[in-house]
């Protein structure tokens, strides 16, 4: 929580506590409000009121278009997988052109909204402009998440992907690929609901090598 016992009181402080309770994704509701008909020794204590997600939330969409036509996606999130906070995330996409399904695992650290260890795996079919290609890949993910806004999230993961494909009449071709990197990011703001100004950051660095199980370079 973004305040501690004994401190003067600040309401923006109470607000954004509410408001980061909700980005966790694990509650429906989640307000935090001062309760002054109990304060006691000029202290004001802190109420809050969750509301938990449903176990299990789906989402379903369907549309046409010209480049793909009749396209269906769908998804599903467990939020809370045990008492840890551990949560669960598929999604699958079926067009004509354009396959995929992912499935993702996220166990969060010191803090669930921006320190985590993820995992992801990940399939990819594609048959479109003369290219038939079958894609998978597995991800480990680690952000250390900024303690201030001035600082940097900090993020190492690890890439492996297989690909097979064939290129209008050439013969089917497979590439393996083991790509570690890292990358910082942050957001800066001036003013807390109506922002003034604001910018977001990003330094990113991955990469593959023969010399360490890479097919390419």
């Amino acid at each position: 929580k973004p305040f501690v016992k004994g401190e003067f009181f600040d309401q923006s402080k109470v607000g954004q506590y509410s408001i980061d309770m909700a980005s966790t994704g694990y509650f429906e509701n989640a307000i935090a409000r001062p309760n002054a008909e109990k304060a006691e020794n000029h202290q004001v204590p802190i109420e809050v009121i969750l509301k938990p997600k449903p176990k299990d939330l789906y989402k379903l969409g369907v549309g046409f278009s010209t480049d793909t036509r009749a396209r269906l996606s769908a998804d599903w999130d467990r939020p809370w997988v045990n008492l840890d906070g551990h949560s669960l995330g598929a999604s699958m996409y079926l067009s004509d052109p354009r396959k995929s399904l992912s499935l993702d695992y996220r166990i969060p650290k010191a803090n669930p909204l921006n320190d985590f260890l993820n995992y992801r795996l990940a399939f990819k079919q594609t048959q479109e402009n003369e290219t038939i290609s079958d894609a998978s890949s597995f991800e480990i993910l680690r952000q250390w998440g900024a303690t201030s806004e001035q600082a940097w999230n900090k993020i190492a993961f690890l890439n492996v992907e297989h690909e097979s494909f064939i290129q209008g009449s050439q013969e089917e071709q497979t590439t393996i690929l083991v790509m570690p990197g890292i990358a910082f990011n942050r957001t800066r703001k001036v003013g807390d609901i109506f922002v003034d100004w604001g910018d977001q950051q990003m330094i990113s660095i991955q990469g593959a090598s023969k010399q360490i199980l890479s097919d390419i370079d």
